[in-house]
């Protein structure tokens, strides 16, 4: 009995300070909360988050990324 209360205490812990860290985000606890209003869940905004440390992190490939977007921009507008 005394694990489970020790594990509400640590839990209820945690909780106060990821709601400081919220709190003190201004713009980030609203768009999350925006997010999830229109139906994300917490595991797909966590992979977007590694998708972007992933792409971010590789520079070779985000580079790349970005050349093939310019190139479809140039194209597109040269068609007009």
């Amino acid at each position: 009995m005394k694990e489970q209360k020790d594990e509400l205490a640590l839990l209820n812990n945690q909780m106060i300070y990821n709601r400081a860290m919220l709190q003190s985000q201004p713009s980030v606890g609203p768009i999350l909360l925006n997010l999830i209003q229109k139906g994300m869940t917490e595991h797909d905004i966590l992979v977007i988050s590694h998708l972007i440390d992933f792409y971010t992190n590789n520079a070779n490939f985000s580079n790349s990324i970005f050349e093939y977007q310019n190139e479809n921009i140039h194209k597109e507008k040269n068609k007009v």
